[in-house]
C-alpha cells in the first residue's frame, strides 16, 4: 500500500506533535523535579538559618561563586576557600577529595614558584598535590612583581550535587533578604 503525499505529511505532523508534547512533559518532569529538590532542602536546613557558619557560607558563595552552571568557588586568600570547603562539607555533606575539583590560577611568570604553590594550597585545603590543577595566566605584564606571599588563584568545583547552585541561589536570597531587607 504506497501512502499519498497528503496522509505523509499528516503523519508526519502528528509525529511532531508528539515529539514536541514528549518534550514539553519532559521539560515540566524536570522542573518539578528541580523544585521539589530545592524545597526539601530548604526544610532541612531551616533549623541552621541563624547559625553563623552558614550565613557566612552562603555569603562567600554570594561574592565569589558562580551563579549559573556548575558551582564554582574562587579566591585567592586560602582562609576563604577553606571557609568554603567547610560550609559545603558540613552543611552538604561533601567530601573534599571525593567531590570536589581543584584548580589553581597562576601567572606564567611564576612557573618556577609553581612547586611552592602547589604545596601551599594542598596544605592549607588539606588535599592531595595530585588533585590540584594547574592553569596558567597569560596576562601582559611589565614586570615581575616580588612578592614572595604570591600562591595565585584556587577555584574549586563541585561534582554530584544535583541543583546545588539553584540551592545555594535560594539560600543565599533567604538569607539576604533577612539581613539586608532587599533581594
Amino acid at each position: 500500500m504506497t501512502l499519498t503525499r497528503e496522509h505523509l505529511e499528516i503523519q508526519l505532523r502528528k509525529s511532531l506533535e508528539k515529539k514536541q508534547t514528549a518534550v514539553e512533559a519532559s521539560r515540566l518532569t524536570r522542573k518539578r523535579k528541580k523544585e521539589k529538590e530545592i524545597k526539601s532542602f530548604i526544610k532541612g536546613t531551616e533549623k541552621f538559618l541563624e547559625e553563623p557558619f552558614l550565613i557566612v557560607g552562603a555569603i562567600l558563595y554570594e561574592g565569589e561563586g558562580t551563579k549559573d552552571g556548575s558551582c564554582t568557588f574562587s579566591n585567592s586568600d586560602y582562609r576563604l576557600v577553606e571557609a568554603f570547603l567547610g560550609f559545603l562539607e558540613k552543611y552538604f555533606e561533601l567530601d573534599r577529595q571525593r567531590s570536589m575539583g581543584y584548580r589553581v590560577y597562576v601567572h606564567e611568570t611564576r612557573e618556577k614558584d609553581l612547586g611552592r604553590i602547589i604545596n601551599f594550597w594542598s596544605l592549607k585545603l588539606e588535599v592531595p598535590k595530585k588533585l590540584i590543577k594547574t592553569t596558567w595566566k597569560r596576562n601582559k605584564i611589565v614586570s615581575r612583581r616580588d612578592n614572595e606571599d604570591y600562591v595565585g588563584q584556587m577555584a574549586i568545583t563541585v561534582h554530584g550535587v544535583s541543583y546545588l547552585t539553584s540551592k545555594l541561589r535560594v539560600l543565599s536570597d533567604i538569607i539576604m533578604r533577612k539581613y539586608c531587607g532587599v533581594v
